[in-house]
């Protein structure tokens, strides 16, 4: 007999992120790594989607410095005069990850620095890519929902679910039994139908906002890939699915730093490790793996050990890294007060009647997927929270950090010297 793998998911939760809608919702469907959000709501695959080439070359020399306290102005100064910032601006000047935050209470400036990437957003504004690195670029809309999330406080997290139907074990395997004996095509066909789409529910974040779609996006992405339908095109890493009956193991993502490095100052910090692991159970996010196989066990322990490699084949899981990191930003900024430190006014940028980004269609359906192998999973979700970060410090001598923190003071941003 043939089992059968429902792409079922799970509850999925972030900690800390927010944002607002701007003029028209697009009428076009939005794609960000090959899942696509059509006008309607729906979620799906736009195609199946090859992985990435690695990149030729994967060193960005050089640090790019981004001045929040400046690039907020430059937007500001585009909103008031009703024109567009400009992709530099609306880009961070191509910032590929967060690696260091420094404060400058003199100037009234806090920076964000990193490796930086030439990029062109014509072919995806949603998640343009960096030409030479393959990563996904940061996004000053993503900082923008983080920080004001983090000002109002709310529940600390954010999320989605994507629901089934509490009879859908039942349709399915009703449909198995008529069906079974059949070709692989009418079983999935049928399958799809009698299940139909599942529920999307969005919450603690405001369901038009880029950041929601991004997970919404990267949990279907990894159902597909943990369920066979994708294959990974990287090396020891395979899909969860049970060579016996079929299982019910759950996969999530979770936050991944090394502590943080903090000068002993206060005034610059550190970003550390791969940002995100893997993690399985039996139940939504338990706390021990009590019930979970042996291959869905593994699937989680190859996917954060390959967490490097995997996100150069498939830059969706990069963007849920850089959607970590804004976080982990933002929860800074409002825990450790670093507007307060660096004297800057946080008035214009948390005020969401003045400013609100582009928004998406409201993702509510996502397209059921169907895998018909030797066994079969109900997987997904995305956890990520910063309260262990926050705690595991590092005091670094702020003379460790002084030279790195120097940068000229000529323009919002500063790219490196080659």
């Amino acid at each position: 007999m043939r089992y059968v793998g429902l792409l079922v998911a799970a509850v999925a939760t972030v900690t800390s992120l927010a944002t607002i809608g701007l003029g028209q919702v697009p009428t076009s469907p939005v794609v960000t790594g090959g899942v696509m959000l059509d006008a309607s709501g729906t979620v799906k695959m736009k195609a199946s989607e090859p992985a990435q080439d690695l990149p030729r070359d994967m060193k960005t020399p050089g640090l790019t410095y981004v001045s929040l306290p400046r690039v907020i102005e430059k937007l500001r100064e585009a909103t008031a005069a009703k024109k567009d910032v400009g992709d530099e601006v609306r880009y961070l000047a191509g910032l590929t990850q967060i690696r260091y935050v420094f404060i400058y209470p003199e100037q009234k400036d806090i920076v964000i620095a990193g490796p930086a990437d030439t990029f062109d957003a014509k072919k995806n504004k949603y998640m343009p890519i960096g030409k030479t690195t393959g990563r996904p670029v940061l996004q000053l809309d993503d900082v923008i929902t983080a920080l004001r999330v983090a000002n109002k406080g709310g529940a600390g997290y954010f999320g989605c679910s994507l629901d089934t139907a509490p009879d859908s074990q039942k349709k399915s395997d009703a449909v198995a039994k008529e069906f079974g004996a059949g070709s692989r095509a009418k079983l999935v066909e049928e399958m799809k139908k009698a299940i139909g789409p599942q529920d999307v529910r969005i919450f603690g974040v405001p369901e038009d906002s880029r950041v929601a779609f991004s997970v919404v996006a990267a949990d279907y992405r990894m159902k597909r890939l943990s369920m066979g339908l994708e294959t990974f095109a990287v090396a020891g890493v395979t899909h969860a699915v049970d060579g016996g009956k079929p299982t019910t193991a759950r996969f999530w993502f979770e936050t991944m730093y090394e502590p943080l490095k903090v000068s002993d100052d206060g005034l610059a910090y550190e970003f550390s490790g791969q940002r995100l692991q893997v993690k399985a159970g039996a139940q939504n996010f338990a706390t021990d793996s009590k019930g979970v196989t042996e291959p869905a066990l593994k699937f989680a322990e190859n996917f954060t050990k390959k967490m490097p490699e995997i996100v150069q084949r498939h830059p969706i899981f990069a963007d849920l890294q850089n959607i970590a990191d804004v976080g982990l930003l933002a929860t800074l900024v409002k825990e450790d007060k670093l507007a307060q430190k660096a004297g800057w006014d946080t008035t214009w940028v948390m005020d969401e009647s003045v400013y609100k980004p582009e928004a998406l269609p409201v993702a509510k359906k996502a397209e059921t997927q169907v895998s018909i192998m030797n066994g079969a999973v109900a997987s997904g979700g995305v956890q990520l929270s910063y309260g262990t970060a926050m705690k595991q410090r590092e005091t670094k001598p702020a003379a460790e950090v002084a030279a790195v923190k120097q940068r000229p003071e000529t323009s919002w941003f500063v790219t490196p010297t080659k």
